[in-house]
């Protein structure tokens, strides 16, 4: 019988489970250095992913926006830039095979370049 993913578990990067430890929640860094400094581990962890953006980084640097704010308008833009991404192109291990073939749908070009065998 196989090992049952109890509810608090998520699976790693590695695909390994690691108990008692959520995707969601901050890690142990991020609650010691809100610790040391005052604030909760949720606003470290913002803190941490709006470094990564120059723009929001000195938004919040120069108190133009929180670091709540400056965090979700940073979500927003990865939400955006992530919708506007073209899809991967489609490949084929079988290069005599057109790519449309994948899709069960050909064009009549296609259908009549292919060899009796790949038309079954």
């Amino acid at each position: 019988m196989g090992r049952f993913k109890a509810s608090h578990e998520v699976r790693a990067d590695d695909g390994r489970f690691t108990p008692g430890v959520s995707r969601d929640t901050p890690g142990k860094s991020a609650k010691e250095t809100g610790a040391v400094i005052g604030v909760s581990d949720a606003t470290v962890a913002r803190a941490r992913a709006v470094n990564v953006d120059a723009e929001a980084k000195a938004a919040v640097e120069s108190g133009q926006q929180s670091i709540n704010a400056a965090y979700k308008q940073t979500q927003e833009k990865k939400r955006h830039a992530k919708a506007a991404a073209p899809p991967a192109p489609v490949t084929t291990l079988l290069p005599e095979i057109p790519v449309s073939a994948l899709r069960g749908v050909y064009t009549v070009a296609e259908w009549t370049a292919l060899s009796a065998r790949d038309r079954t």
